[in-house]
C-alpha cells in the first residue's frame, strides 16, 4: 500500500479509484483500451484472485481484456503472450 500512499491523497481517492470498485460499479470508461492481465497462481501478494476478479467485472461490461495465468510467483510473465498482444492491438480497432 506503500506505493498508493505516495500518489492518492487518501482514504477516500483509493474508494473512489480502486480497481475492483470501480469495475464492479461499472464506472469504467466506455473508450477503455484493450487490456493485457497477467498474474501468476502463487503471487505472494495476493493479487491472482483480484486479477480474476477484475478481468470478469470487464468482461462482464463487454470490455476487450486479455488474462494469462501463470505458474509461479509475482513477476512472472509470458513475454511472447504480451508480445502477441501488443502486436495484435492495431487489428482490435
Amino acid at each position: 500500500m506503500g506505493i498508493f500512499r505516495d500518489r492518492l491523497e487518501g482514504p477516500a481517492e483509493w474508494a473512489r479509484e480502486e480497481p475492483l470498485g470501480r469495475v464492479a460499479s461499472g464506472r469504467v470508461p466506455p473508450a477503455l483500451p484493450p487490456l493485457y492481465v497477467d498474474c501468476s497462481d502463487r503471487d505472494q501478494f495476493g493479487f491472482y484472485e483480484g486479477a480474476r476478479r477484475f478481468v470478469a467485472g470487464l468482461r462482464a461490461l463487454k470490455r476487450d481484456v486479455t488474462f494469462v495465468s501463470e505458474t509461479g510467483r509475482h513477476c512472472r510473465i509470458d513475454a511472447r503472450s504480451a508480445a502477441r498482444f501488443l502486436a495484435g492491438l492495431e487489428s482490435r480497432r
